[in-house]
């Protein structure tokens, strides 16, 4: 484990993955991530320092990019030391007292430390669309942010990005529980923004990568946000041509294939494709997704 020189993280606390709350709470990055795994504690009184393994909850991975204490230290992706108060470990009582006030105050400060953070390089990005997640369980405006810089966000935090913003959509491989998910309410507000640009489109297939289609991955997550967007398949045309001038023919073709999914009628979608973008049968991949809609009339990802 890696040691950095750090000031102590004064609202900064450390939940233990043993602890009863450590999967019952979910909170703003900059003052705790959850769950932590303590591995190591070193001192007998206040302050202690305690030596951390810090783990996503999505990847289940180690993740020591998107930790941020409040001094505006990060530990490298390969972790590190921060020094904790012995005062802040996260139990019962002190959630009811200090760390309920560290939430206020975070909160307090509204959207703008988040916008900022939205449009600043990583880890500050990553941590702001984690924040965004968090913080629109009580308030559907900080997800319309992250969903309004999307075109902002760096490949990592865009990844990040697609995949909290399924959640709003109707996406058929989730897992639902009461921890992810989102009030009809949000849902109201946020699905008339999921209307995409061309531009926002290509944008964030730049992101996925080949290995990243086909059922509970990340491809299926973006389609579920293009389903959202009932004139998404003109719009992919525009992208498809778009990603031709940038000679990204994979991409291209991918837009395509989407085209096609998204489209009623695959067939004449196919002649369309074929007649506005020809380069697209110059590509191995468009050239066996033509065949499978010529002799079967259709095409389906999952």
């Amino acid at each position: 484990m890696l040691t950095l020189p750090m000031k102590p993280a004064s609202r900064l606390f450390v939940l233990p993955s043993r602890s009863n709350l450590a999967h019952r709470i979910g909170t703003p990055r900059a003052i705790m991530l959850c769950p932590w795994r303590i591995i190591q504690r070193s001192g007998d009184g206040p302050p202690c320092r305690y030596s951390a393994s810090f783990m996503t909850r999505t990847t289940r991975k180690f993740d020591g990019s998107i930790l941020l204490d409040t001094s505006g230290h990060t530990p490298s992706s390969r972790g590190g030391n921060i020094p904790v108060s012995g005062r802040h470990t996260l139990d019962h009582l002190s959630l009811r007292g200090a760390f309920t006030n560290a939430v206020r105050a975070y909160v307090a400060r509204g959207a703008g430390d988040l916008t900022l953070n939205l449009l600043s390089p990583d880890p500050f990005q990553t941590g702001a669309v984690y924040d965004a997640w968090a913080l629109s369980r009580s308030d559907p405006k900080y997800l319309l942010i992250m969903r309004r810089f999307i075109m902002d966000l760096l490949p990592e935090s865009l990844r990040r990005a697609i995949w909290l913003l399924s959640h709003v959509g109707s996406h058929p491989n989730i897992l639902w529980t009461k921890d992810n998910w989102i009030k009809p309410e949000t849902e109201k507000q946020l699905l008339p923004s999921f209307r995409w640009s061309p531009e926002e489109i290509a944008h964030m297939l730049s992101a996925i990568e080949h290995s990243d289609y086909g059922g509970s991955t990340l491809g299926e997550c973006l389609d579920v946000l293009l389903y959202e967007d009932a004139n998404v398949v003109p719009k992919l045309h525009i992208t498809i041509k778009l990603l031709l001038e940038k000679l990204d023919t994979t991409r291209a073709v991918r837009a395509a294939t989407l085209a096609l999914t998204h489209s009623r009628d695959q067939r004449n979608q196919l002649a369309l494709l074929i007649k506005d973008c020809p380069t697209l049968m110059e590509h191995e991949w468009f050239q066996d997704l033509s065949t499978a809609v010529l002799e079967g009339g259709s095409l389906s990802l999952y």
